[in-house]
């Protein structure tokens, strides 16, 4: 009898097979490797079967009871997936054992579960753990198999969370939609019990800011000389009704009075404190600091982060990435020789040449690694040549946080200078940095602000006193970055303050595993958009959130969700009582459902027909486009959320539209007649297409009535649509519309 081990993915599938070594046999689905067979999944292999699996006329929405809960959960082989499963079943039905080598976090110990039990598979289970897919740490994890499924609970839990979100989803999407269909509205509004409220989140943030209404608050500085000029603040004592909720003064005639007493009067040094601050290296990282700092220095959406730290794991290069820790073990420490060995070779991570391995920072914490370690690099840099830029710069972010904490702490010191002038008191604050310590790796370092030499009770020069006005600013759109941490922190936001109470700061919406899809989703639907840096609703994700309950776009019910999927994880919950308390709400809220939401204009008109307006559509692989919502033919690429093209403009060789690209060099423009064989290409030029060696600007396309010269307009008629003279009806002329043109 052989021991299968099922795999989450090929790439894990060979390098367990390379841990394992020897004479293998390969085949398209499995690896033969001594008493081993290695086999594989492609994600999820299985799904929750749909409503209309259990009732073929449940397939019509209209059709559906809601809610739809079945009495007993079936499964079904996703799509173009049931040949894997075939093979895998058969595999089993010659196994001693079943070895689950799903990644090591709730969802990858489910995916493999759901399988085995799918398969009919009565025998042992046991679990293989792997977070790093190099060959000795391959090994090493081979020699320490748990001969148990070690993580049965949290799959479990996951399949709990699946469920759950199974009847959420689906019913309240289903009743939302019908709801908003009878007003006219006929795309899917979609509902989640994680994407709705990050939906809620971001319409709130909008909310408050247009209806911030700014206010300006007030200080008293004080411009002092001692051989150089420095400046203090006035320490204003003010009551509370003189202040904000931030605790800025916004009484003006207050700090008049208190500008008024101290002029004219002399300056005092009434205490001098000097310290040294001592900071040590950030954290490693999880995948959610990799996403927010990602985004913020590299432009990195969260989806590309994880896609590119998923390609360096597979690679061998980063550790598993769909972690919460920030910690590693003494283990993993002590290779830390052997690491910054290999990294100090690659010429952009020099700096790994003067990182002492003995340094023990405080990311090495046993007792705060669980499933999986902080993202660090392995050591191994084979493959670092065949990456993308981006995915290059991302490992080096990767390298530098680790290569950080074997440095010497960043030590500065800080000045705090007390000057009493007249009776009122002025502070002023000083830093210098006195070692760089691990800031010279990650490039940061503090403004110095030198203050001169000052002894107490020496007098000081007031060269003026000012009063400082300035206006309060609404809070920053989110960005991506920003977003991610907001859902991570999800007691932040939390409106029962029972709940808030008893939440974890670490305690967020969605997981790791989740949260770039969960943005993408919301993009995709049409809920949210990219603006530059900037993630905004658009109008349908506000009409949306402004009209659901509030109970479907606040965190508090996910946060509950996700305390009580934590217990089952750790064995404590119950995953019967978790589905059945969702009975109720679901129940009430999906045949209680109204709404009525209004296709909202994008404001961009088609240039092809004029008649209406265009429609982003985002594409699967990421980025987006535009097509006419009349169906013209009209399409082009998308650029910083608008439209990539301005105007139309025509082949020069063939007649055809022009389509604005772009490339891997920048923007340029291609004939659409390539189809037929047209090769030809522009230069772009601030937009326009510029023939290549000439210079000359291609000539716009000019849609005129070939009779009298009127623009022309794309219109409906009984044998399809036409281009009809818009001098009509002096002219009547009309002319054949081929997809996209003219005729």
């Amino acid at each position: 009898m052989t021991k299968l081990i099922i795999a989450e993915k090929p790439s894990l599938a060979r390098a367990i097979a390379a841990g394992i070594g020897g004479n293998q046999q390969k085949d398209k689905t499995h690896i033969r490797a001594g008493e081993y067979i290695i086999t594989w999944c492609f994600g999820h292999l299985l799904e929750l079967k749909m409503p209309e699996d259990y009732n073929p006329s449940f397939k019509n929405w209209a059709d559906r009871p809601i809610p739809f809960i079945p009495d007993r959960w079936e499964y079904r082989p996703a799509k173009d997936k049931s040949s894997q499963v075939s093979v895998i079943k058969k595999l089993s039905q010659s196994a001693s054992v079943i070895i689950n080598a799903g990644d090591p976090d709730r969802e990858g110990s489910y995916l493999v579960d759901s399988l085995i039990r799918f398969i009919g598979f009565n025998g042992p289970v046991w679990r293989l753990l792997i977070s790093d897919v190099n060959e000795k740490a391959v090994q090493k994890a081979l020699s320490r198999m748990d001969r148990f499924n070690s993580t049965e609970n949290l799959s479990r839990s996951a399949e709990c969370r699946s469920k759950a979100d199974w009847v959420y989803g689906l019913n309240l999407t289903t009743a939302y939609t019908l709801a908003a269909k009878k007003s006219g509205f006929n795309k899917v509004l979609s509902v989640g019990r994680v994407q709705t409220p990050v939906l809620g989140l971001l319409v709130k943030r909008k909310r408050d800011r247009d209806s911030f209404k700014p206010h300006p608050f007030y200080s008293v500085i004080a411009t002092l000389e001692k051989g150089t000029e420095f400046q203090a603040k006035g320490r204003i004592e003010s009551p509370e009704s003189f202040c904000d909720s931030e605790g800025r003064l916004i009484e003006k005639s207050h700090a008049q009075d208190f500008l008024n007493s101290a002029t004219g009067k002399p300056a005092v040094i009434s205490s001098i404190k000097k310290e040294e601050s001592r900071s040590s290296a950030p954290r490693l990282f999880s995948l959610a600091d990799l996403q927010k700092h990602a985004n913020a220095k590299l432009g990195m959406t969260a989806s590309q982060v994880l896609s590119s730290a998923q390609e360096l794991y597979e690679k061998g290069i980063t550790t598993y990435p769909r972690t919460d820790c920030q910690y590693i073990t003494d283990e993993l420490w002590s290779d830390a020789e052997r690491t910054l060995r290999s990294l100090a070779e690659f010429k952009p991570l020099s700096s790994a040449t003067k990182a002492d391995h003995k340094i023990k920072h405080s990311s090495v914490n046993n007792s705060k690694v669980g499933a999986h370690h902080a993202i660090i690099p392995t050591g191994n840099l084979s493959a670092v040549e065949q990456l993308a830029d981006k995915t290059v710069k991302l490992f080096c972010m990767i390298a530098d946080r680790y290569i950080a904490i074997f440095y010497p702490d960043a030590l500065d010191e800080k000045t705090q200078a007390e000057i009493l002038i007249g009776t009122r008191t002025f502070v002023a604050k000083g830093v210098i940095q006195k070692r760089e310590g691990w800031r010279v790796v990650l490039g940061q370092k503090p403004s110095d602000k030198v203050l001169p030499d000052l002894a107490q009770g020496e007098e000081v020069t007031v060269k003026a006193i000012s009063l400082s006005e300035k206006m309060t600013t609404p809070p920053d759109d989110y960005t991506e970055g920003s977003l991610i941490e907001a859902m991570t922190s999800i007691a932040k936001h939390v409106q029962d303050e029972s709940l808030k109470s008893i939440l974890k700061e670490t305690d967020g919406l969605g997981t790791e595993a989740t949260r770039a899809a969960i943005i993408e989703g919301l993009v995709k639907r049409g809920f949210i958009q990219r603006v530059t840096k900037r993630v905004v609703p658009t109008e349908e994700g506000c009409q949306f959130v402004d009209q659901i309950p509030d109970e479907l776009s606040l965190p508090d019910m996910t946060a509950r969700w996700e305390m009580q999927l934590k217990e089952i994880s750790n064995g404590e919950g119950s995953e019967i009582e978790f589905l059945n308390q969702l009975i109720e709400p679901v129940t009430r809220l999906s045949q209680s459902a109204t709404v009525n939401i209004k296709e909202s204009s994008s404001g961009f008109t088609c240039l092809l027909c004029k008649s209406a307006d265009l429609k982003k559509v985002s594409k699967k692989n990421g980025g987006a486009f535009w097509i006419c919502q009349n169906d013209c033919g009209y399409s082009c690429t998308d650029n910083r959320g608008k439209p990539a093209e301005k105007s139309i403009y025509k082949c020069p060789e063939c007649g055809s539209r022009l389509a604005r690209r772009n490339g891997d060099k920048g923007w340029w423009w291609g004939c659409t007649g390539f189809k037929t064989g047209c090769k030809y290409t522009a230069q772009d030029q601030k937009g326009k297409p510029v023939e290549r060696g000439k210079g000359q600007t291609v000539e716009a396309e000019q849609k005129c009535c070939p009779d009298c010269n009127k623009p022309m307009r794309l219109r409906d008629g009984k044998f399809g649509k036409f281009w009809g003279c818009t001098g009509y009806p002096e002219c009547k002329t009309t002319v054949k519309h081929q997809h996209g043109s003219i005729g």
